[in-house]
């Protein structure tokens, strides 16, 4: 399966073709649930179609860092509403041959509407890009304060004063340097394994 898809189709034809009848009284029962006296029951003469989005564990993982169900909990509204957003079902326009511009199909408006009321539960409303983001960032402050503690304890068993705390940082810089150049191979191989304990990235 690729890392995503999006396929449209008649219920009503696959439920006569299979002989699954029971799904009348799944979504009857969900009709009627709703108190809505609007609102029609289904049977064999309505025409239902489905909306089927479908997410591989390659696309889930590489895309959206989703690796957990909880992680997969809070983002599905997140992964269906891009899917929903990437791949149109749209209306034809013969005079105009730009696709971009050719509207949604009404039933591809009535997903969309579903998804976002249904799934707001499941949804951040955030792209993945921003969330590596800001993960990012905040990790990058968490190494950071760490360096600034380690250099003053390098300053103080240095014997360095409060005021030349600022100076000290290019020596350290120039020792950091010089330890790296020790041992080339593994100052090249540690970044790629230091880069898989961070997921997000």
């Amino acid at each position: 399966m690729p890392g995503r898809q999006v396929t449209t189709y008649n219920k009503t034809r696959e439920i006569a073709a299979k002989g699954k009848p029971e799904w009348f009284n799944i979504w009857n029962a969900h009709i009627q649930a709703r108190d809505d006296d609007a609102a029609k029951f289904l049977d064999f003469s309505s025409q239902v179609w489905r909306v089927e989005i479908r997410a591989g564990k390659k696309h889930l993982k590489d895309h959206w860092k989703i690796r957990t169900f909880v992680q997969f909990f809070e983002k599905y509204g997140d992964v269906v509403l891009s899917a929903l957003d990437a791949t149109r079902y749209a209306i034809p326009n013969p005079n105009d041959p730009n696709r971009a511009r050719w509207p949604n199909h009404p039933m591809w408006e009535l997903a969309i509407d579903a998804c976002r009321s249904d799934l707001a539960e499941m949804t951040t409303f955030v792209p993945p890009d921003k969330i590596k983001e800001v993960i990012g960032a905040e990790q990058r402050q968490i190494i950071l304060a760490q360096l600034s503690g380690l250099s003053l304890h390098m300053a103080a068993l240095d014997g360095i004063s409060t005021s030349e705390v600022a100076d000290y940082s290019e020596t350290l810089a120039c020792e950091l340097e010089q330890r790296f150049d020790e041992d080339p191979d593994d100052t090249k191989a540690r970044p790629g394994r230091i880069h898989g304990r961070y997921p997000f990235l």
